[in-house]
């Protein structure tokens, strides 16, 4: 997609592939598993299956201006950073006067499941603070492009309808508040712990909060 901002155009589903290839090799002498009931060859297939996806359905219609893009800022004292995937600029119409560009920030997510509607709406929330604090704009909307690894791949896209909003914005805050107050406090447990995240993450055998607290009840190192 970095490339796209300039050429306009895609890069070839071979070229994509090998990339994805590549990555899936270095990602695993680095230490990435996968569970022990699944076979490495057949996950790594899943995957070459949502590259063709997303080759064939997502990146046709998405016309990038920033890929990739680094944010920090500070939001109840705590600085807050983070990375925005794709940001693309669309025409909305005005009620008076001719149209606007205005920004729509994108996040690809790959899953083994059909996704919930309100996922991964925090991250959104913070992204699109940080592009209006950059831009001085407020975003058109927020969309996750989700390609799910069902026996038959499948493209969802999740849109948020609009601008998040300010309740969004103050329920955000306060989470950060809370989290930062707890890490310097010295009581901040590992998210993957709480949530189950620990679960489907590769590198959990490499995790020393994993391994301390997880791994011994499931029989593990």
């Amino acid at each position: 997609m970095r490339q796209k901002i300039e050429s306009h155009e895609d890069l070839s589903v071979g070229y994509m592939l090998d990339a994805y290839d590549t990555s899936w090799r270095e990602e695993s002498e680095y230490g990435y598993s996968v569970f022990n009931d699944e076979q490495p060859g057949v996950v790594k297939d899943k995957g070459y299956e949502l590259v063709r996806l997303y080759h064939k359905e997502v990146a046709p219609k998405i016309q990038p201006v920033l890929v990739e893009e680094p944010i920090q800022f500070s939001i109840n004292g705590q600085a807050y950073s983070g990375q925005i995937d794709i940001g693309e600029r669309i025409e909305v119409p005005q009620e008076w006067g001719p149209t606007e560009q205005r920004l729509v920030i994108r996040d690809t997510k790959t899953t083994g499941r059909t996704p919930a509607e309100d996922a991964y709406l925090l991250n959104m929330t913070g992204y699109a603070i940080a592009q209006r604090q950059v831009t001085g704009e407020v975003e058109a909307d927020t969309v996750l492009d989700y390609l799910v690894a069902l026996k038959e791949p499948k493209y969802k896209e999740i849109r948020m309808g609009g601008p998040v909003t300010d309740a969004q914005i103050v329920q955000f805050a306060g989470i950060v508040g809370s989290v930062s107050e707890a890490i310097n406090a010295g009581r901040f447990v590992p998210n993957g712990i709480v949530t189950g995240a620990c679960g489907w993450c590769g590198f959990r055998a490499m995790c020393p909060a994993y391994l301390r607290e997880i791994a011994p009840y499931e029989g593990g190192a």
